[in-house]
């Protein structure tokens, strides 16, 4: 199967609160060291997930930014879902323990989802723990839905991308 290639867009954020940056020479060793605390049941080690995307065709790989400061890593990578249309498949989000709670995770998402609108995407996937209920309650505040289906141990979470398209009446019959 051909690995989806990714559009060259300029990004706009969807909020100033985070900013993802593409790991490199130059940040990827903080990226690895970021603590990720006590649930850490819940997340693999950013080292994983860097070394991992080494690997996963399409990826990209982001220290998350507020400000100067890295708060968190992101992994996803374009790809088809089982109809064949384009996808984002979301493989990692990492908050660092010190810096949750304070809308970063919810920021780096939707801004994701604005990536993968802009790329061509139909929806947004991606797995988790069926105990991390944080992460659940968040990811379906944002409008992801639970597939049904298990994938590696983890619940499958999809995020449709639709386009509404109001009609508006007119005052003036």
């Amino acid at each position: 199967m051909k690995v989806p290639k990714w559009k060259k867009i300029p990004s706009e954020p969807v909020q100033d609160l985070v900013r993802l940056v593409p790991l490199d020479e130059k940040n990827w060793r903080e990226c690895a060291k970021l603590p990720t605390g006590e649930d850490h049941k819940f997340v693999a080690p950013n080292v994983w997930s860097i070394a991992e995307a080494q690997f996963w065709s399409g990826s990209r790989s982001c220290a998350i930014y507020h400000n100067e400061e890295m708060v968190g890593y992101a992994l996803f990578s374009l790809s088809k879902n089982d109809a064949g249309d384009l996808r984002l498949w979301w493989g990692r989000l990492m908050i660092a323990e010190p810096q949750r709670g304070k809308g970063y995770a919810r920021a780096a998402i939707q801004q994701v989802i604005a990536e993968a609108r802009q790329q061509g995407c139909v929806e947004v996937a991606l797995s988790t723990e069926p105990e991390n209920l944080k992460a659940i309650r968040l990811y379906e505040s944002l409008g992801f839905r639970s597939t049904g289906k298990i994938l590696g141990g983890e619940m499958v979470y999809i995020c449709p991308l639709t386009i509404t398209f109001y009609m508006v009446e007119s005052a003036t019959g």
